[in-house]
C-alpha cells in the first residue's frame, strides 16, 4: 500500500512537474490526519464499540454449587467449595474484592481451555480432581 502511494506521489510529480514547498507539505500533512482518523475510528471499532455483555452481581456468597462464569462479572463475593463453569462466552470475571475458600474447581466445555487446563493437570500446575472437562454439546 505505502509503494502503492509513493508511486502516485512520484507520478504526479512527473506530469506535473516538481510541486513547490507549501503543497507537499499540505499533502504529507492530509495522509498523516487520514492515517491517524483511520486508526481512531479501528480502534473504537475494536476496543470501545463493543457492549459489555455480562451481569454484575455483588456481595454474594457462592457455597457448594456451580458458578457460571459466561455472562457475569463478580463483585465482592465469596466462593466457598465451588465450582466454575466455563462454556467460552464473555466472562466480567472477577473484581479484588472477591474472597475464595475451600476447594475451588473448574468445568469447561471450551476445547481450547480444556486442552489449557489438561496441559496444566499434566504438569501438575493444577490438582488433577479439581478441573472436569466437559465435552460441549453440539448443534445440529
Amino acid at each position: 500500500m505505502a509503494s502503492l502511494l509513493v508511486s502516485a506521489v512520484f507520478g504526479v510529480i512527473g506530469v506535473w512537474g516538481c510541486p513547490n514547498a507549501s503543497w507537499l507539505h499540505w499533502t504529507i500533512l492530509g495522509f498523516l490526519l487520514l492515517g491517524s482518523a483511520f486508526g481512531f475510528v479501528a480502534l473504537w471499532f475494536a476496543r470501545w464499540s463493543k457492549p459489555k455483555s455480562y451481569t454484575e452481581i455483588a456481595n454474594q456468597p457462592y457455597v457448594n454449587c456451580d458458578v457460571s462464569l459466561d455472562g457475569y462479572r463478580y463483585l465482592a463475593c465469596t466462593f466457598t467449595n465451588v465450582t466454575f463453569v466455563y462454556d467460552g462466552g464473555d466472562a466480567g470475571g472477577f473484581d479484588g474484592g472477591c474472597r475464595f475458600g475451600g476447594t475451588l474447581g473448574f468445568k469447561t466445555g471450551d476445547p481450547k481451555l480444556g486442552q489449557m487446563l489438561g496441559f496444566l493437570k499434566e504438569l501438575r500446575i493444577v490438582r488433577p480432581e479439581l478441573v472436569t472437562i466437559v465435552t460441549p454439546k453440539r448443534s445440529r
